[in-house]
């Protein structure tokens, strides 16, 4: 290589980490960039590509033990890694390849976590989701592997995010010599891991884990393959723009049903062809594409509730009547004149999972504006309320109700008030629907999903909107 060629190479990949600098200064995500190859690019040039990446694949299996001891497989997933280590610092990109019912969303199956000489691990920990006894659970995988900063030798212990650490022996797998350490769990799962001990990667794992009422599963994770690919061809530019997204966009908060907002939506399709690029050719390509037709779904159905939202928003609200869940028809003639909150949702009790509708927001807005005008309707929507099994479906809002502390009032819809607002589930949309309706009996709101939170004014583009609209005069 002659020293010209060396020099573009060079300038090309500082060219590369400048622009990745700016955009996480201007993101605010600094503490995001894979730390080890950053200082690789520094200080290496144009080596910076054949910094070697080492890649894990493993297999998972989560199985349900029955009360006689034995197990036997409900899910199986993979997991891979990319490891690489410059100047005292690991960082690990992992992904969790599982694509089942069950399935986490995209935007949670990767992330990054990073190792140093002086502190203990940062990033996010993987996690498995697993649908079971009505009720979706996250369980969080074991340590990827044993940081730096801990003293690991014979009957060594210490205290992890994950419980009591302590090192009881070794074992060798196939040609690979591991540590043994047990983990007992703050809340009481046990795990047995082993460790390599030049590498310090995790090669296996056993942890125990209770789902449901008391129900026992086993989850492992094996080491099935490495290699070490060069930088350059391991994907890690295409992973390195997914994790600038997913922080810049804050997907990492995506609803278990996988909703994102328009703005998401538009944001990623229009990063998404550079990304596959970058990903061609290497193992982050099918993820990548699981990406692109997912958002294209998702980008197609905004399109349906756009027509549908357009149906309602300026025209005046349909006629329509409210239940209590005892079958009572609510008197709704104060409400006339005033700005009327309408919340489309489950308000089950059974499974209750973050963020809960939003229901506390609803409440926090409620106790702020109800003196200005506004009323607030939550709608429980529940096909039970025409079938036999209408107690439980009252008892069940009863309860969420008692649990959740609304001090508003909820109805109950077996479905047919849902069809009169045009029911976007039938395009495949999810629960909450918002519907706010002005002094003047005309739709102003019409939206499927979650508002963004600010963690001071809570809901404020639905409070701004709601707080404009009781300005208006009464007619």
């Amino acid at each position: 290589m002659n020293e010209f060629t060396h020099l573009v190479q060079a300038v090309s990949v500082w060219q590369k980490f400048v622009r990745s600098a700016v955009l996480a200064c201007a993101c605010g995500l600094w503490g995001l960039l894979p730390s080890a190859l950053m200082w690789s690019a520094l200080l290496g040039g144009a080596q910076a590509d054949d910094v070697p990446v080492a890649i894990g694949k493993y297999q998972g299996t989560l199985s349900q033990r029955a009360p006689g001891g034995e197990t036997a497989p409900v899910r199986t997933f993979g997991l891979m890694t990319m490891r690489y280590e410059s100047l005292g610092v690991t960082d690990v990109i992992y992904r969790l390849d599982d694509e089942g019912r069950s399935a986490i969303h995209w935007t949670q199956r990767f992330g990054n976590q990073t190792f140093k000489m002086t502190d203990a691990t940062s990033g996010p920990t993987p996690v498995l989701q697993h649908f079971f006894d009505a009720r979706t659970y996250r369980v969080k995988l074991p340590p990827l592997m044993l940081g730096p900063a801990i003293q690991v030798e014979d009957e060594a212990s210490w205290d992890g995010a994950e419980g009591e650490f302590e090192v009881t022996g070794t074992r060798r797998v196939g040609n690979v010599d591991c540590w043994v350490v047990d983990v007992a769990g703050r809340a009481g799962h046990g795990q047995t891991l082993l460790f390599d001990q030049s590498s310090r990667q995790l090669v296996s794992a056993t942890q125990r884990v209770v789902l449901g009422q008391g129900d026992m599963f086993e989850l492992k994770l094996t080491l099935a393959e490495t290699k070490s690919v060069p930088a350059g061809d391991s994907g890690i530019d295409a992973v390195t723009e997914l994790l600038f997204l997913n922080k810049e966009l804050k997907l990492e908060k995506t609803p278990l049903t996988g909703e994102l907002t328009a703005n998401q939506i538009d944001v990623i399709q229009q990063k998404l062809p550079e990304v596959a690029k970058l990903a061609k050719g290497t193992e982050w390509e099918r993820f990548v594409s699981l990406i692109s037709t997912d958002v294209a779904g998702l980008a197609k159905r905004e399109q349906a509730l756009a027509g549908l939202s357009q149906k309602f928003v300026g025209k005046a609200a349909p006629k329509f009547e409210l239940k209590t869940p005892q079958g009572q028809v609510i008197d709704r003639t104060a409400d006339r004149g005033q700005v009327v909150l309408l919340h489309f949702w489950s308000y089950r009790d059974e499974p209750l999972e973050e963020p809960y509708g939003q229901i506390g927001y609803i409440e926090f807005l409620r106790g702020k504006r109800e003196k200005e005008g506004l009323k607030v309707y939550g709608i429980a929507v529940d096909p039970r309320f025409e079938t036999a099994e209408v107690p439980a479906a009252r008892r069940s809002v009863r309860k969420l109700k008692e649990t959740m502390r609304t001090g508003y009032e909820i109805t109950a819809d077996a479905g047919n008030l849902l069809e009169t607002f045009g029911d976007p589930v039938a395009l495949g949309s999810s629960l909450p629907l918002w519907v706010v309706i002005g002094r003047d009996g005309k739709v102003i709101e019409y939206r499927t999903g979650y508002y963004e939170v600010d963690p001071r004014q809570g809901l404020r583009d639905l409070d701004a909107l709601i707080e404009t609209a009781l300005k208006a005069p009464a007619p």
